[in-house]
């Protein structure tokens, strides 16, 4: 017909086709994918007198709206009429750009500092006999209300630092447990010692005057 809008006259249909796709490598291979499934609109046949039935019928309603089969609506008029002022489609806004790189992703982890500390405090408490991995569990599982049980995974802004100084207090605590369970407890006052009996002094006997 030499019409472009006669496009909207005609019946597609949606067809999802197997393909092999070829890609390459990063050592510079050319590699075949399995098949993917690829979406197709496909023109259904039309035989020539049906193409020029249907152009007939399109330059005599154009511009009417059309069913899915090709056919058109007929209404007064050439021009559709104008939509009321409530169904106008609103002006598009750009949408506001997100604070984060990537929308509802999760937070920043702990900076480098804080890692840092974090190990310098857990070596601390190993040293003063407790369980490094029991005591990370329970500290950032205490500062994350239970959701997170590894300090990498805390939200570096907040719960890390107070992370860190929850168990820097709670080393400070142990070390001062243990310097006072070092500490000697006072001894009972010491009884006299029994006095010794006094040694009888060596003699001469009666006997011949010879000494024992």
């Amino acid at each position: 017909s030499g019409d472009p809008e006669m496009v909207r006259a005609m019946t597609f249909r949606l067809t999802r086709e197997p393909k092999i796709l070829h890609y390459v490598d990063p050592q510079g291979n050319r590699k075949a994918t399995p098949p993917k499934y690829i979406l197709h609109l496909r023109a259904m046949p039309l035989p020539m007198a049906a193409a020029r039935q249907l152009a007939a019928t399109f330059g005599t309603n154009r511009g009417a709206p059309m069913l899915s089969d090709g056919r058109t609506v007929e209404v007064p008029g050439a021009d559709l009429p104008a939509l009321p002022p409530a169904l106008e489609m609103p002006e598009e806004t750009e949408p506001e750009c997100p604070t984060d790189l990537v929308s509802d992703a999760a937070p920043v982890g702990p900076d480098l500092g804080q890692k840092a500390a974090w190990a310098k405090q857990l070596e601390e408490a190993a040293a003063l006999g407790k369980n490094p991995a029991l005591v990370e569990k329970t500290v950032c599982r205490d500062v994350s209300q239970g959701e997170v049980s590894c300090f990498q995974d805390l939200d570096g802004t907040s719960q890390a630092q107070e992370a860190v100084e929850k168990i820097a207090a709670l080393i400070a605590e142990w070390r001062k447990n243990a310097a006072q369970a070092k500490q000697p407890e006072p001894s009972a006052s010491a009884a006299p010692a029994p006095q010794a009996k006094p040694r009888r002094a060596a003699g001469k006997s009666a006997n011949n005057g010879l000494s024992f």
